[in-house]
């Protein structure tokens, strides 16, 4: 069985959480088996705690996985990547941010200082990140760049796209087609490239 988990952000839930109900039907119509936790203390997660939860909660990932996080649950999954290195055959980071951003301090409790980057990658497959250039938070493609760098991963800038989901800022967003045009064209082909999956999909955005 092919698992695929999502992982959302702050005040997040595990029933409905902007696009990520669409987005596991649609995994689940691919055949992968879909989990999505509903992560503690999300009003104001900790790195340490989400990490021995997630290390006790996630299913066995291998090559054929797909993870895919919002928001903090980016910074959350690099901690516990980097703590039990996992073989994940795609991970997509969508609107995640690396640096504290304007979050009343709940960012600081959620990123470290530094990551062991060549640890995290280690098993790692294809690795997609997923930024706007306007996102109201500061989550935006500049400050994700280095980290798709050291991730030896691709970034994707999609103007205007906000932070992809936010109830504050009016953003309800209840689907994200880019995305699943993009996990369509790497699951159609066997071997597809993440920058070939990525351009047919993106050439729609703007």
């Amino acid at each position: 069985m092919q698992h695929a988990v999502l992982l959302h952000g702050t005040q997040g839930s595990d029933v409905d959480y902007f696009w990520f109900g669409h987005l596991r039907d649609h995994l689940a119509g691919h055949g992968f088996d879909v989990m999505w936790p509903l992560l503690p203390h999300t009003e104001h997660p900790v790195v340490e705690e989400t990490v021995d939860f997630l290390h006790g909660t996630l299913p066995s990932l291998d090559s054929s996985s797909v993870v895919v996080a919002h928001s903090s649950g980016c910074p959350l999954l690099l901690s516990f990547l980097e703590r039990h290195p996992t073989a994940v055959g795609l991970v997509v980071l969508v609107a995640g941010f690396y640096i504290p951003v304007r979050d009343r301090e709940v960012s600081r409790t959620v990123i470290q200082p530094t990551y062991d980057w060549e640890r995290i990658r280690a098993g790692l497959g294809k690795v997609l990140l997923i930024n706007a250039d306007n996102d109201p938070w500061g989550c935006d493609d500049v400050q994700a760049r280095p980290v798709a760098a050291a991730l030896g991963g691709l970034l994707l800038t999609v103007p205007g796209y906000g932070h992809m989901g936010s109830s504050k800022y009016g953003q309800p967003m209840r689907e994200f087609p880019l995305l699943e045009g993009i996990i369509d064209a790497l699951l159609a082909v066997s071997g597809s490239s993440l920058q070939a999956a990525v351009q047919a999909p993106a050439s729609s955005v703007g």
